[in-house]
């Protein structure tokens, strides 16, 4: 590496570090109006302030069809990654925003959420058609354990697991003294509590 560029790559990292240390951005939660998280969210994204905003997929029976529904992870809430002192008054006056979690008016400041907490919600959430999803949950559904199904006339009625063919897994549920097998996707099934 040429000299000069050395120097001028230490000037940048040493400028980059402190601005690092002059501009503190913390995490905070934002209380916002009910079902409105993602007008608060688009409305703090024009305002260039970071946001996160985490789902859940949820599955519903409607019309006789299984659908799967996004909801806010928690419902009312948004996170926001800003410098309190020049951004606290943008994110209040944002649509939809109530205020900040922890803040009265006597405070200088609203409680800052940890960043461990914001990584530890991060590293179990993954794109999903551009939203921020909580992963699901692998199911360690093996042959012979118990399970049961989510849907269908079987659910919550534990059975053993007796085939497994790629995604597909076979149950055999007793009825009036017969068994009745029925085969089920792996997402339509969960292992049974233990009793």
């Amino acid at each position: 590496m040429q000299p000069l560029l050395a120097f001028q790559n230490h000037l940048w990292y040493h400028a980059l570090s402190r601005w690092r240390t002059i501009v503190k951005l913390e995490w905070f939660a934002v209380n916002t109006k009910n079902k409105q998280e993602n007008v608060a969210r688009h409305h703090l994204f024009q305002q260039r302030i970071r946001c996160l905003l985490p789902f859940e997929r949820v599955e519903l029976l409607r019309h006789g069809l299984r659908v799967t529904q996004l909801r806010p992870l928690f419902p009312g809430y948004v996170f926001v990654q800003c410098r309190w002192d020049k951004h606290s008054g943008l994110v209040q006056a944002a649509k939809a925003v109530i205020s900040f979690v922890g803040y009265r008016d006597g405070k200088t400041q609203a409680v800052a959420v940890h960043p461990s907490n914001i990584q530890f919600l991060q590293s179990r959430l993954e794109e999903y058609n551009g939203w921020d999803v909580l992963k699901k949950p692998m199911n360690k559904i093996e042959e012979g354990i118990m399970v049961q199904a989510l849907l269908g006339p079987f659910r919550h009625k534990p059975a053993p697991a007796h085939l497994i063919a790629g995604n597909r897994v076979e149950l055999a549920h007793p009825l009036l003294g017969k068994t009745i097998t029925m085969v089920y996707d792996l997402d339509e099934l969960q292992v049974a509590p233990s009793a």
